[in-house]
Formats: structure tokens, sequence, C-alpha cells
């Protein structure tokens, strides 16, 4: 150690011959959410005397917050990847002297917390005495990290409606089958302008309750467009489900029925239809018979 040393140690105010100017840093980081990175900062010490490590003339590279000081804690704590000195400081020069003249290195890692919205994340910084954090030459330092913004999850994709077809005023329970349903929170669900109560969610299924929806008496059937809408995201393809008026409903179930005698309804309905299918091949034949 040099008598301009010794003196300046056995100074109080150990700034007075510390001095530094800025030398370069290590380009700015662009990462993604968990991903660490690494940033380098060079002085030139341009005072009186050495920077040396565990002595009264240590340097160190704290924590800045614009218009309220430094030395303190960082704004984005979170994001020390266990390599900063403390929570008010960045990095102490890596060599283990610096004298006048020469160049010091400090160096720290940054890790992205994950759920960082995307942006920009500035580090300020600047070199103060270890022992009494006091600024040595301000020099305004920064550097960046620009996280970008999350790519938009794929909407989701509808395949099939089972079943693809229900009356009017009756809450079908229908199953929506396709890929990339998020359940949490629940999807919407929409047959045509009405808004179904999901009832049942997987990430290839859905089952809702399809919203009653009046038709009018001349109009026997209807189609509307379902999609789904995860939370966040464009909605997804259309299918066709056909509401079906509920008395066109009913008098084609009961049409179909086998009567079960003879005063039945549906035996009425199957009376009615062989008279009428008689009359067409008597007209047919040309014949009464």
């Amino acid at each position: 150690m040099t008598s301009g040393q010794d003196d300046a140690t056995e100074r109080t105010d150990v700034a007075a011959f510390l001095d530094c100017e800025f030398a370069g840093e290590s380009a700015f980081l662009s990462l993604s959410q968990g991903q660490t990175g690494t940033f380098s900062v060079f002085f030139v010490n341009t005072g009186t005397v050495s920077w040396i490590r565990s002595t009264p003339t240590q340097v160190d590279l704290a924590i800045c917050r614009p218009g309220e000081g430094c030395d303190l804690e960082s704004p984005q704590s979170d994001w020390n990847a266990g390599s900063w000195v403390s929570s008010t400081r960045y990095a102490t020069h890596t060599q283990q002297e610096v004298g006048p003249g020469q160049i010091g290195t400090f160096i720290f890692s940054v890790q992205v917390p994950p759920g960082s919205p995307g942006g920009t994340y500035r580090f300020h910084g600047e070199l103060v005495v270890s022992r009494s954090g006091q600024l040595i030459h301000p020099v305004g330092y920064y550097q960046d990290v620009t996280i970008a913004a999350a790519a938009a999850a794929a909407a989701a994709v509808i395949t099939a409606l089972e079943p693809s077809e229900g009356k009017d005023f009756t809450a079908t329970e229908v199953r929506i089958l396709g890929a990339g349903f998020i359940c949490t929170p629940s999807p919407t669900v929409v047959f045509g302008d009405d808004v179904a109560e999901v009832l049942a969610c997987s990430p290839t299924e859905i089952i809702a309750a399809a919203p009653s929806h009046a038709l009018p008496v001349e109009q026997p059937r209807e189609r509307v467009n379902v999609v789904v809408g995860n939370a966040g995201q464009a909605a997804s393809n259309a299918l066709d489900f056909t509401y079906i008026h509920s008395s066109a409903a009913d008098s084609v179930d009961e049409s179909t029925l086998s009567p079960d005698s003879a005063n039945s309804p549906g035996a009425s309905v199957a009376r009615e239809a062989i008279r009428r299918r008689i009359g067409q091949v008597r007209s047919l034949w040309g014949t009464d018979r």
C-alpha cells in the first residue's frame, strides 16, 4: 500500500480520495419468463487511491432509485438471482485491487420473476464507498431488461355438438366436443345471442344447457351459432345448433310412437297416414278398389 493510500485510509472522508468515470457496459437484455441474464459494467478509477476489497477503499455498485437516492432497496428486488451483494447493492469490483487509471469490473445477474408483464425494466446504479454508502461520482448508469409480451394462446376449437338440436323451451344438455377449452375461469358458451350455463368442463369437452329460445308458431325450426370463448381469448369457430318449436317437436314424436291401443293418439295418427296412402294408390291406378 502506498503512502497516499495510508493517508487515505486514515481519513474519515475516504470518498475525497476516490473518483471514477464510466467506461462501458454489456448489452441490454431481452429475456423471457423465468430466464436469467447477466450485466457487466466498467468504471475507470480516476481517484488517487486504489480500490481494494475488504478495506475502507472497497467500492460497490449500489442500487439507485431516480428522484430518491442510492443505496436503497431496488423496486425490482424480486429479480435478484442470488448474485447481489445485498438488498441495496448489486456488486463489488471483481478484481482484488483496482489502481488509479485501471478499470474495475462489476457483474450482477437478474432473473425474470414468473408472471412479470411484458415491458422494459430498468436497473439504476452508482458507485459508493462500501463501508459508508457515500456516493463517489454519479454518472447516471443504468441497464435495461425487456420482456416480450406473452403470445396470446390459441382460441378454442369446437369439433362436434351432441345433440345438435333441441326444443326451444327445453334446456337441452349439449356436449360440446373440441380442444383448447380453459376451465378456470369458466369459458363463455353462447347459443346465438344467448349465454348458456356451463354444467361441466374439461380441456376437450364442455357440457352446457342450451338457453331457452322462443320460436314463433309459424317458424318450426331455427339454426343458431354455438361458440366458446376462453377468458381473454378470441372466440372459437362456430357450429350450428337447431332449435325446434315445441309443438313441431311434439307432433314428430307422436307420429313415431308405436300405438299401445286403438284409441291412443299415436294410433289415430297412424290410421290417418294409412288412409292418405291408400287414397294415393287408388288415384295412381285409377280405381276405387
